[in-house]
């Protein structure tokens, strides 16, 4: 058991480095003028679509290979916490961005928070393990689809949590592709933000 918690461990923690190493060389790349590249001005150009290449080839193609090895699901809950964080410093970090600082500073705080809350009630429902368990819907999906598990998993698990993830991670985009200063509505919203956090987390404090 603790060598297979360790093993997960070590696997969750080093998923990510493809994506984070392409995107600090590209940024290296762009600020030493290899703007010239082609690949790194597409890159520069549509920040929104390299999100989603990244996505598509470190989540849904990575995760769903390493899922086939394990025959078990288990990293894209884990990831659920943690790609809004990535995509919130992706976003503030491109080259392209144009942001005010004070909205741009508010939704990284309050990603962070909400990422360290769900980081926790995770481990805290895993028993603190690493990979202790699945989603128990894709156990029935497992079930349900049989032998063709193995690639209905793909999109069932994976290409689908690309359209949620990215989705509701849009605010992240379009703050950090505009300077409009802080207003009312930024203000309400993060009122919203900490009162739904705050709620959520109350709730699992005082469930029994």
């Amino acid at each position: 058991m603790a060598a297979r918690n360790l093993k997960n461990a070590t696997i969750a923690l080093l998923v990510p480095l493809p994506s984070i190493a392409f995107f600090l060389f590209f940024i290296r790349a762009h600020s030493d003028a290899a703007g010239g590249n082609a690949v790194f001005s597409w890159c520069y150009n549509h920040p929104f679509l390299l999100a989603n290449v990244l996505f598509f080839f470190n989540v849904n193609i990575l995760f769903w290979i390493i899922g086939l090895i394990q025959s078990n699901n288990w990293m894209i809950d884990l990831y659920w916490t943690v790609i809004p964080v990535m995509l919130v410093h992706y976003y503030a970090s491109h080259p392209m961005t144009v942001k005010d600082g004070l909205r741009s500073a508010v939704v990284i705080v309050l990603t962070w928070v909400w990422s360290v809350r769900l980081t926790h009630n995770y481990f805290r429902r895993e028993k603190w393990q690493w990979g202790q368990r699945e989603d128990w819907r894709f156990n029935e999906m497992r079930r349900q689809y049989g032998k063709q598990w193995w690639w209905v998993s793909f999109f069932a698990v994976y290409f689908s949590q690309q359209i949620f993830l990215i989705g509701i991670c849009l605010p992240m985009y379009a703050i950090h592709m505009s300077d409009k200063p802080w207003d009312r509505w930024d203000f309400l919203a993060t009122v919203a933000c900490i009162i739904g956090d705050s709620y959520s987390l109350l709730c699992r404090h005082t469930t029994p």
